[in-house]
């Protein structure tokens, strides 16, 4: 028997996850959590990712949709750039692979 599908309204999955960032295939943000906005108040949707995060873990060198693709059963780390603060999480791909979720604290 299949497992029920869990949906969640938009305001209860940034309650839940306030620290979580949504990209694209070419790395720019398209969501971000409440939190995270306000600790990097110059952080917009729209923004590439790296502009605000180093990729720190896994090591992959250049940062790319496909090969963050490979580690999504691997801890994450992004370090905020204007920051010090390093999230640790994992990433979760949905829309048909089109967008990667990260959850993080």
């Amino acid at each position: 028997m299949p497992s029920p599908r869990l949906f969640l309204p938009a305001q209860e999955f940034e309650r839940i996850f306030p620290f979580h960032l949504a990209f694209e295939p070419d790395l720019h943000l398209s969501q971000f959590g409440e939190v995270l906005g306000r600790l990097l108040p110059d952080m917009r949707e729209g923004d590439p990712l790296t502009q605000h995060f180093r990729v720190a873990r896994p090591k992959i060198g250049a940062p790319s949709f496909a090969a963050l693709r490979q580690h999504v059963d691997s801890v994450v780390l992004f370090k905020a750039l204007a920051l010090p603060m390093t999230l640790r999480g994992q990433l979760v791909f949905s829309d048909g692979e089109h967008t990667a979720f990260f959850l993080g604290s």
